[in-house]
C-alpha cells in the first residue's frame, strides 16, 4: 500500500493543477468535487478525459486512489495517473511509478495492460474528435416530423417596414396528441421575432409519433423562422457580409469566438440568397469547421451546437454517444441549454436524482425552461425525497423569457400548490390551463385528471407529458 505520506502529495499536487487550469469545464468539474458531489465529479473528469485533458486524468486516478464515488482501486488510478503524464509531466509520472512501485508483481501486470489499454483509447484524442465531429455534422438532420395544419407568420410591423434580417430558431416537443409544447428560442435576434415565430407554432398541429403502436410525446424538434423584410435587404446583407469577413480574420488568428460567430453568420446568411456565396465569394459549407474547431478549443455554445446536430435524427448509436459527450462538456462549463438537455436524457432514464443536479444547474443562468421543469420534478417526481415545492414556488416566480406554453406553466404552479397542501390555489390554476387548452383547441385527457386528483385533495406525482 501506498504510504500516508502519499495521499498528501497527491491532494497538494490536486490544488496545483487546479490553480493551473482555466478551461471552465475543468473548474465547474472541481467545484461538483469541493461541494461533495462525487458523482457529478466523477462523469465530468470522465467527460474531459474523453476530449483529452490532462488534468482531468490525473483527478480521475486520484478519485481511485481515494475510493471517492467510485471504490478504492490502485491499478485504476496508477491507470489513469500513468495516462496524465504521457505527454512528459514529471510530477504526474513520479506519483504514477509510487503508486505502481506499491503493487505485487500480478497486479504491476494488470496495471500495466490497463494503462495501455487507457492509452490506445484516449491517444490523439482531440484531432479523432475533431475529424468525427466534421463528419457527423455533413450528415446531420433534424428529427423528422410530419405538419398537419399550419397558420401563418405575421412579420413584426416594425421590422418588416426597416427592411430587418431575422432568423429564429424554436425547439420544440410534439405532445402525444400532435400539439408543439414546451417552445423555446435556441437562437432569437429579435424578441418581437420570438413572439411573432411561438404564437403561430402553437397553433401548429403534427401527426403524432407512434411507437409500438402508442402514440409517444418526441421532444428536440427544431423549426427555423425567416423573417426578411424588403426596403433595406440588399444593405442589411452587405452589411452582415462585411461582418462576416473581419470575423474570419480574427477566426483565422486563433479566436474562438470569431469562430463560432463566424459559423453561426454563415449559417444565418445562407438562408436569405442562393447566390451569396457567389456574389460575395463566400463558402457556406466552412460553417461546420467552425464549429468543430471552435468546440474543440472550448465554446461551450459550439459545443451544445455540435452535440445536438450529433443526436437530432441520428440512428447511428456512435454518433449519439459522441452527441452526448459534447453535450454534457457543453453542459460542464455552464451551457444552460445542454444542461436542461441531460436532465432530460437522465429523467428519461429514470437518474431523477441526476436529474434534478442538471435541472438545477441549467437554471442557474437566466433560461427559463430547466426552471420550469425542475419546479415539476421538485413537486411531482416519484422520489419524495427529492421534493422541495419552496423552491419550487420561488422558481416560478422568475422571469419568463423565451418561453411558449402557458398551459404547462400554469400546469405546474397547480402541482406546486397541491404539495404545499394549498388545493384551492392548485385547482385555481389547473383551471386556469384547462380553460387556456381550450383555447388552443387542446385535447389533453390528463389535464382533467390532475383537477380531479386536487379535488380529493392528493398532489399529483409522474411525469407532465403523458402518453395518452
Amino acid at each position: 500500500m501506498i504510504k500516508p505520506r502519499c495521499l498528501t502529495v497527491l491532494f497538494v499536487f490536486s490544488t496545483v493543477l487546479v490553480a493551473l487550469s482555466s478551461h471552465a469545464s475543468f473548474k465547474n468539474a472541481v467545484e461538483f468535487y469541493d461541494e461533495g458531489n462525487h458523482q457529478e465529479a466523477y462523469h465530468a473528469f470522465k467527460t474531459l478525459a474523453y476530449f483529452g485533458d490532462k488534468q482531468a486524468q490525473f483527478n480521475l486516478g486520484v478519485m481511485y486512489y481515494l475510493g471517492e464515488y467510485v471504490a478504492v482501486d490502485f491499478i485504476e488510478a496508477y491507470a489513469w495517473i500513468h495516462l496524465s503524464a504521457v505527454t512528459g509531466d514529471k510530477q504526474n509520472k513520479k506519483l504514477a511509478d509510487q503508486i505502481f512501485a506499491h503493487l505485487d508483481s500480478a497486479k504491476q501486470q494488470l496495471a500495466q495492460q490497463r494503462a495501455l489499454a487507457l492509452g490506445q483509447q484516449y491517444s490523439g484524442k482531440k484531432i479523432q474528435a475533431l475529424k468525427n465531429c466534421e463528419e457527423s455534422l455533413s450528415h446531420s438532420r433534424n428529427i423528422e416530423y410530419t405538419i398537419k395544419e399550419q397558420v401563418p407568420i405575421i412579420y413584426p410591423n416594425e421590422n418588416y417596414r426597416f427592411g430587418d434580417l431575422g432568423l429564429i430558431t424554436l425547439s420544440f416537443a410534439i405532445s402525444a396528441q400532435g400539439y408543439a409544447r414546451d417552445i423555446q428560442g435556441v437562437d432569437v435576434s429579435d424578441a418581437d421575432y420570438f413572439a411573432s415565430a411561438s404564437t403561430a407554432l402553437i397553433e401548429y398541429r403534427f401527426e403524432p409519433f407512434i411507437i409500438d403502436g402508442k402514440r409517444k410525446v418526441k421532444r428536440h424538434h427544431e423549426m427555423v423562422f425567416i423573417f426578411a423584410g424588403v426596403e433595406n435587404k440588399k444593405y442589411e446583407t452587405e452589411k452582415n457580409i462585411n461582418q462576416l469577413y473581419r470575423l474570419l480574420k480574427k477566426a483565422e488568428a486563433g479566436n474562438i469566438n470569431a469562430q463560432f460567430n463566424y459559423a453561426k453568420g454563415l449559417n444565418f446568411l445562407r438562408r436569405f440568397s442562393r447566390n451569396i456565396d457567389k456574389d460575395y465569394r463566400i463558402n457556406f459549407s466552412d460553417a461546420n469547421k467552425w464549429y468543430c474547431q471552435s468546440a474543440i478549443l472550448g465554446h461551450p455554445q459550439a459545443q451544445y451546437h455540435v452535440g445536438k446536430a450529433m443526436m437530432m435524427g441520428k440512428d447511428d448509436e456512435i454518433d449519439t454517444q459522441h452527441g452526448f459527450k459534447w453535450l454534457s462538456i457543453a453542459a460542464i462549463a455552464g451551457n444552460s441549454f445542454s444542461a436542461n438537455r441531460l436532465a432530460m436524457n437522465y429523467l428519461d432514464k429514470g437518474h431523477n436524482g441526476r436529474a434534478i443536479f442538471w435541472f438545477d444547474q441549467g437554471a442557474i443562468q437566466n433560461y427559463y425552461a430547466p426552471k420550469l421543469y425542475l419546479a415539476w420534478e421538485l413537486s411531482t417526481n416519484a422520489n419524495e425525497d427529492l421534493h422541495d415545492a419552496h423552491k419550487a414556488l420561488l422558481l416560478l416566480k422568475e422571469k419568463n423569457s423565451y418561453y411558449e406554453d402557458d398551459v404547462r406553466i400554469y400546469e405546474t404552479k397547480a402541482a406546486v400548490y397541491a404539495r404545499l397542501n394549498d388545493f384551492k390555489q392548485a385547482i385555481k390554476w389547473q383551471k386556469k390551463a384547462i380553460k387556456k387548452a381550450k383555447h388552443y383547441e387542446w385535447n389533453i385527457p390528463v389535464m382533467h385528471d390532475r383537477l380531479a386528483a386536487y379535488q380529493m385533495k392528493k398532489p399529483w406525482q409522474g411525469y407532465y407529458h403523458a402518453n395518452y
